[in-house]
């Protein structure tokens, strides 16, 4: 099975204003879209999803942390690109750094969203009392917990698309792979 890099002419007439809509914002269509344009529901989930995500509680750092440690944890090399430019663009190298080498994280409330992040997925959402005592301590509550459960769907979503679509990483991003 080949997925094909679509163009936005290519791409199914459904497919279309996203690619074009991404291009406009990116200036350019990566190529995990192009790929996946094949099915243009899965580009409308996901940008859906997007917006879905940026309206929960927790703030960007947060939503990023949660990103990242998918990306890492399931080994999705354009991801870790991906969301490691987003985070050197927010100057936040040293938390890049961090995530990257499993070190604790510096600040204690994003240390507390890593790991129950990867509690969630390590535990497939039946995350132990003490992490989320941990979680609590730091100053969440439920419906922060339910959010980071959000964040690990859509982005367990788009790593496994990715993977599958054996997206590469683009040019712009190279500079921000492992």
């Amino acid at each position: 099975m080949e997925f094909r890099d679509h163009t936005i002419e290519s791409a199914p007439e459904d497919a279309r204003a996203i690619l074009k809509a991404t291009a406009g914002h990116a200036g350019f269509v990566p190529a995990a879209m192009a790929r996946q344009a094949v099915a243009p529901l899965m580009l409308e989930a996901f940008v859906r999803l997007q917006q879905t995500w940026r309206a929960t509680s927790l703030d960007e750092l947060s939503r990023e942390v949660v990103a990242f440690v998918v990306a890492h944890e399931v080994g999705c090399e354009l991801c870790d690109a991906f969301h490691a430019a987003l985070l050197t663009r927010l100057g936040e190298t040293e938390l890049l750094r961090e995530i990257r080498i499993g070190a604790p994280l510096s600040d204690a409330r994003l240390e507390a969203v890593r790991r129950f992040t990867k509690a969630v997925l390590a535990t497939r959402g039946e995350v132990g009392d003490d992490e989320r005592a941990r979680f609590a301590a730091a100053g969440f509550d439920a419906r922060a917990a339910l959010e980071v459960v959000l964040g690990v769907s859509i982005y367990v979503l788009s790593t496994y698309a990715n993977r599958l679509v054996r997206a590469p990483v683009d040019a712009p991003l190279a500079q921000f792979a492992r």
